[in-house]
């Protein structure tokens, strides 16, 4: 059966749109950043030089939005910002998708030690597009394999990290981020990730416990707090039965503690110095004139 293109009756224009922005960008991409790239590009294919004001109006938003729109752009590498000589707003380029592509795609090639460990990278994506339903995209295959060369990554972390960002733009560099950051932690099979993964979901849950036994089961832990709490876990081996008993203990002579005053209190015990109590003077036994001298009372 074959397939025909219906001519058209009327000649409203046309924009030029490279088909690399859709496979590469377009699934990816903000709304907005999408809408101002792509009205931008029309006006400039009609001939106009539109400013971020006409680009503001034209779709209800302030032109402060349509800049940061551009810089969206300007991180992906497909437009340029440069300072304006005729106005105090900053000019702004369109580059071509296709040099973008070519430039990273040439920089890879010439990079790769053999054809051999370019079809390794191949196989290695067909691996992980099986978990994807949009396949990993050549600009973030170059962007992972510059991460994976000279290292001994297992393929499946790889899987792993491209699934959890599996439906974010800029995927490449979140992937790369997240590989860098497990090596980091000496993660080096899915064994070892699923037990970190346990480990930080388990530790999430310690914070949490010590501030809701302090009354904030609501508020998140700041960097301070979990330094506190890693080392009574870690360091002093507190488990969480002592450290919530302890706090209990502590909050029954005094409101709310703060984590400086656990963190001493916790210190001392790791130490087997106790925290001092403070001990109230036993009145009875002063003489009516030492108790009228102790307040200032004369006769």
């Amino acid at each position: 059966m074959p397939i025909y293109l219906q001519p058209e009756s009327f000649d409203f224009s046309l924009i030029q749109l490279e088909s690399l922005f859709i496979e590469e960008f377009v699934p990816h991409a903000p709304l907005l950043p999408l809408k101002v790239y792509l009205l931008g590009l029309q006006l400039l294919q009609k001939g106009q030089n539109p400013d971020l004001s006409i680009l503001a109006t034209r779709l209800g938003v302030k032109s402060e939005d349509i800049l940061e729109a551009y810089k969206y752009w300007r991180d992906l590498g497909l437009v340029r910002l440069s300072a304006s000589k005729t106005s105090s707003e900053e000019d702004i380029h369109y580059l071509s998708v296709r040099d973008l592509y070519l430039s990273s795609n040439y920089q890879l090639k010439k990079s790769l030690s053999s054809l051999d460990r370019g079809e390794l990278y191949n196989e290695l994506f067909r691996y992980v597009n099986e978990v994807l339903v949009s396949p990993a995209t050549e600009i973030e295959r170059s962007s992972v394999i510059d991460y994976l060369r000279d290292k001994d990554v297992a393929k499946e972390l790889v899987r792993e990290a491209f699934r959890d960002h599996a439906m974010q733009y800029a995927r490449g560099q979140k992937v790369v981020n997240t590989l860098r950051y497990w090596h980091d932690n000496g993660i080096e099979s899915l064994e070892d990730l699923e037990a970190f993964k346990e480990r930080f979901n388990l530790r999430q849950l310690n914070y949490k416990q010590v501030l809701s036994a302090l009354g904030y089961p609501y508020t998140a832990p700041t960097q301070a707090d979990k330094d506190c709490i890693d080392t009574w876990l870690d360091e002093y081996q507190f488990d969480m039965e002592k450290i919530l008993e302890k706090i209990k203990e502590i909050t029954m002579n005094k409101r709310n503690p703060s984590m400086n005053y656990l963190h001493a209190a916790f210190r001392n015990e790791y130490e087997g110095t106790p925290r001092k109590q403070e001990t109230k003077e036993d009145m009875s036994q002063l003489s009516n004139e030492e108790l009228w001298a102790r307040y200032g009372i004369k006769r």
